[in-house]
Formats: C-alpha cells, structure tokens, sequence
C-alpha cells in the first residue's frame, strides 16, 4: 500500500531533536566522540564546535596521533564557538611553547570555570600569561610549568579548587597566591621544591595535600579540617623539619591530620614533644608513615600526639623496617614497666598498622591500643609482603589479646598480590579482603 508521507527509515529523527538537547546528549559524549559526530551528515558537520566540556588527553590518542596532538588542540579550539565550562589538556611534551599560548588566549576567551593543563616531561615552561586573566575559573590544575605571575596579577577571586604538580614557584609566589584566593577551599600541592618556612595564609581553605620539601610550615587557616603532610623528598639531613612547630600552630577546626615522612629522621623529637600542651578536640582521625615501633623516641613522640587528640576516632600507622635490636630492648622495657603516660583513647574505634612485620614492639603497641580502647569496634594488621614470621601463631596471638572494648574485633589481612591497598592514606579505599577477624567475647 503506497504512502503520501516519506519512509520512515529516510526520517533523521535525531537531527530534528531541538538544539538543546543534541547539546546534552553531544556533552555525554568524550571529545574524540563528539568530533567523529562530524560525519554523519552534512547537518551535524559543525554540532560539535559548540560542547562546553573538551577534554584531550596523548594517552587518548592512538600512537599515530599522539604526535599529532598539539595540532588536534589548536584546529578544535579554533574551531569551537561558544563558551568552554571545562577544559581539560594533557600532552608529553610541548614542541612549540606558541601553541600553548595560542590555546590559552583562546581560552582566556571562553568563559572556563574548571581548567586542567598537563605536560609531562621536557622543558618546563612558564605558565601562559593569559591565564592569569581567567578570574571566573573555579578550578585549575597545572602540571611541570613554572608559575611566575605578572606584577599586575591579582589573584583568581572565584577560585574553589587549586592542584599544583611538578610546579616550579618561589614562597613568595605560592603565599601571594594564596592570599589572593579568599574563596579556596581545597589545595593540593605535590614535588615542590623547598621553600623553607612557608605560611598558608587562606581564610576560607578546608582540605591541604602538600608534598615537598619545607622545614616549617604555619597557617592562617581557621576553618581547614584536613592537613596531609608528604615529606618523602626530603633527603637533606641539613633540611630538618620540626613536627613540634606544625602541632603548636594547628588551626582549630582540624579534624584529619596525615603525616609521611620517614620517622627516623624527621619525627624522632622524643619527650620534647610532650612539652606540646595544646588539645585539638576536633581531631578524630590521626595517619602516620614510616614509624619504627622500635624506637623508644618515635613511640614517645606518637602517645604524646595522642594525647594532644583526646577525640582520636580512627588511628592508622605504616610501620618500617627497623634493624635495631639493641633499642627495641628499651621500648620492650618501657611497655613492661607500664612507663608510659595515660592516653585518652576512649573515642578510638577503628585503628590499622600496615606493614606489619611480627615484631615484639608492634605486639605491645597493639596490646597497648586494644586494652585502653573501650569503644574500639576494629584493629586491622596488614603484614608486610612474604612476612618471615609464622602467621599462625601470631594470628592466635593477636585473637588472644586483652580488649576493653565488649565489640572489638581483630583483622588480619592476608597478603593478596592481586589487591594494591597502595599508601595509607586519607584517600585510600578500604581494604578487607582474605581477613582473620576475632570478635569479642
């Protein structure tokens, strides 16, 4: 039977779908995506120039296109129309620094309010002066530039979140910066170069990662909850960092605090530590790398951070390798002698010691946090990769350890060499695979 009306299969019904929703459904797509929507016919050949989202990573390319891709940049950002929400630029190396200026004038154009530049190896550059000329932006990360802003620059006003990777920039600088940020709320800054005493001056920032090298570091801060301190680039015996500082000037609202560095050199302050009078009562979860339960000053240093956090909820500790018998004689002696001071740990319900090794100083610490821990709900021991000790026993041990908590349970994590439990840390996933877990009589 003949039709007056054309078929249905000539009928390009997603063509005739109005522009803002083939904006939405061009915006679900990756920009490689949005761009092959180019060929399917003469009508869509220019509907990608206007997607607010572009992001364009050289790992997203094939290895043809990999060296291809500033060009790939350059043609999509002359050719889009219209404002750029997020844009996202990730290349190896920059060939011609003119095309990075060239991306960023236009960008400087396009009203972008989340912007992510990364280079990843060869010569470092000076980030593109027209960045500097993007006030609306409201989250920037950079990646191996240097960061030398004009005498003229006057901060980025609207600025929430700040991600500095492998940037080179003075103290002066990056305190400058900072101030002239008032609506901040997250920094993270990792491979900085040393910049001795550095003061975070930034009324409104709540979450601080820095990694790098740096001797002291004070805050004006007043509403920051979370301080996560990286130190492991730190191999100056000469750079010493001085924990007791960073305990006195703690803002007040802090509530996480993760420390890594390697305790033998840069936390061992001993009983000087306890000297640190100040309660931080808003402070319920405590993280700290490369600690040696050996040593007497580095397990004096951490009861008396203890005792500074009378409200510790969650309590983890990467232990280290530690040869030193001789000292473990004193800290055995010190746990026998019931030495040490009282420890509120009466809010404590979690706590973890990774990197487990089966030392009788890690037993005793363990022994220690179990029995003065009425609201402990669970004590995780993740060993160290093909321990040397006789698991069974030290399993049967660890279950047969005195609680004051009534639902306290032990968990021993099994190592899994499938399962990368990665760092400890404030952002690590939770790791319960292959577990031995006592629950209290």
């Amino acid at each position: 039977m003949e039709t007056g009306g054309p078929s249905s299969a000539t009928i390009d019904r997603l063509s005739s779908l109005p522009g803002n929703v083939i904006d939405n459904i061009l915006s679900c797509l990756s920009t490689k995506e949005a761009a092959r929507t180019s060929c399917l016919s003469k009508h869509w050949k220019e509907k990608w120039h206007t997607v607010s989202c572009i992001v364009l990573e050289e790992k997203m390319l094939s290895e043809r296109m990999q060296s291809q891709i500033e060009g790939i940049i350059t043609y999509i950002l002359t050719k889009h129309a219209g404002d750029i929400e997020i844009c996202s630029l990730s290349v190896g190396t920059v060939k011609f620094f003119y095309d990075m200026k060239s991306w960023m004038w236009r960008l400087s154009r396009k009203s972008v309010q989340e912007l992510t530049l990364k280079v990843q190896r060869g010569t470092r550059h000076d980030v593109p002066l027209d960045l500097f000329f993007c006030e609306q932006l409201r989250h920037l990360t950079l990646r191996y530039f240097l960061f030398r802003p004009p005498c003229t620059f006057r901060g980025f006003r609207n600025l929430v979140n700040l991600d500095l990777k492998k940037i080179t920039i003075s103290k002066e600088a990056l305190e400058s910066l900072l101030a002239s940020c008032p609506q901040l709320e997250t920094l993270i800054v990792k491979k900085l170069s040393c910049v001795d005493h550095l003061h975070i001056n930034a009324s409104n920032l709540k979450y601080l990662s820095f990694g790098g090298e740096f001797k002291s570091m004070c805050f004006n801060t007043p509403l920051l909850a979370v301080l996560s301190l990286n130190m492991y680039r730190i191999v100056s015996e000469q750079n010493n960092f001085d924990l007791r500082f960073i305990i006195r000037g703690l803002p007040p609202a802090i509530e996480e605090l993760y420390v890594r560095c390697p305790f033998k050199k840069f936390l061992a302050a001993g009983n000087r530590l306890a000297q640190v009078s100040t309660c931080y009562n808003n402070v319920t979860t405590l993280g700290l790398d490369e600690f040696c339960f050996k040593q007497m000053d580095q397990v004096s240093c951490l009861l008396s951070l203890i005792q500074c956090f009378p409200n510790l909820q969650l309590l983890e500790i990467k232990a280290c390798s530690c040869d030193n018998e001789a000292a473990q004689a004193a800290v055995l002696e010190f746990w026998e002698e019931d030495k040490h001071p009282t420890c509120s740990l009466d809010q404590l319900c979690n706590a973890r010691v990774r990197s487990f090794h089966g030392d009788d100083s890690e037993m005793r610490f363990i022994k220690f946090v179990m029995a003065n821990s009425p609201k402990l709900n669970e004590m995780t021991v993740e060993p160290i990769i093909n321990p040397d000790y006789n698991e069974i026993v030290i399993i049967a041990q660890l279950m047969d350890l005195p609680q004051a908590s009534e639902k306290g349970k032990v968990n021993y994590v099994a190592y899994n060499p499938h399962v990368n439990s990665g760092d400890f840390s404030d952002e690590d996933g939770d790791s319960s695979d292959d577990a031995y877990s006592s629950e209290s009589e």
